[in-house]
């Protein structure tokens, strides 16, 4: 990318050549409990999406790899940590359910750890 861009330019550049328009029909819907708080960040480090599913002081992280920029998967997929392991998961990118019920387990048991602390 050329530095004489402006940051709009450079901002339509990387979604162009990452194709994120062709990524937004792919991406799955997510239904998330009324009781689980999600903030959403922008996407870094090669993820094309991110966001931290909260409930209490539990906490998940969440991203989704469409290019295997961050780990070797087969394809898409999303990522969590931690996982019930205290390790990271991962999903394939329709595998919402999957992905739904590990964030779920992780929220559980890190609440059950900090009852226990």
């Amino acid at each position: 990318m050329s530095d004489s861009l402006m940051p709009a330019d450079r901002r339509t550049q990387v979604e162009r050549e990452e194709k994120w328009s062709e990524i937004s029909l792919q991406m799955p819907n997510l239904y998330f409990p009324k009781n689980w708080g999600v903030a959403v960040f922008p996407p870094f480090k090669g993820a094309v999406a991110r966001f931290v599913v909260q409930k209490g002081d539990a906490a998940v992280s969440v991203y989704a790899d469409f290019y295997e920029a961050l780990n070797n998967f087969g394809g898409p997929y999303w990522e969590l940590y931690p996982d019930t392991e205290g390790n990271s998961a991962r999903f394939a990118i329709n595998d919402t359910a999957g992905l739904m019920r590990e964030i779920a387990r992780s929220l559980r048991k890190q609440k059950r750890i900090l009852r226990n602390v």
